[in-house]
């Protein structure tokens, strides 16, 4: 009997308690929401860029299946090892589809713009001081040794 003569005022409690974090998980939500930019690099790092799925259907309407699948292996694998290369030496790295924009800024705050849509399988350099480069991905690290050096 003495419990359910205290059983609305547990109910108030619960239910207070659960408004007050009801509001904390939305702001948590959303910050969480909140966009980063990806769009800017404005530190010396790598942009690698893969092929969109409208560019890779693309590629395949060009060529027999063949030719596609060599074009692809030869491409993933010096994609993977241009990649394994730079997290060696744990290089800032952004991963985009070759849709819209990149915009690099020096640490002059001149700004170069990069349209990604019509690179296939590329990785883009950034030293934070001179404009991106486009790296040789068979030979990752002499394009490493000689841009993010100068």
């Amino acid at each position: 009997m003495k419990i359910l003569r205290y059983a609305p005022f547990l109910l108030i409690i619960v239910a207070c308690s659960n408004s007050k974090t009801k509001g904390q998980q939305s702001s948590i939500t959303k910050m969480n929401t909140q966009r980063i930019d990806t769009m800017l690099l404005s530190q010396p790092g790598a942009v690698i860029v893969n092929p969109s799925s409208r560019q890779i259907d693309n590629m395949k309407k060009g060529q027999s299946d063949a030719d596609y699948d060599t074009v692809v292996d030869d491409n993933v694998f010096y994609m993977s090892e241009s990649e394994h290369y730079l997290d060696s030496l744990k290089i800032y790295k952004i991963n985009r589809e070759s849709e819209g924009i990149m915009r690099f800024k020096t640490i002059q705050g001149k700004v170069y713009t990069l349209k990604l849509d019509t690179l296939y399988f590329d990785i883009v350099l950034f030293n934070g001081k001179d404009k991106p480069r486009h790296a040789n991905i068979t030979d990752m690290r002499d394009e490493l040794k000689r841009y993010m050096k100068e």
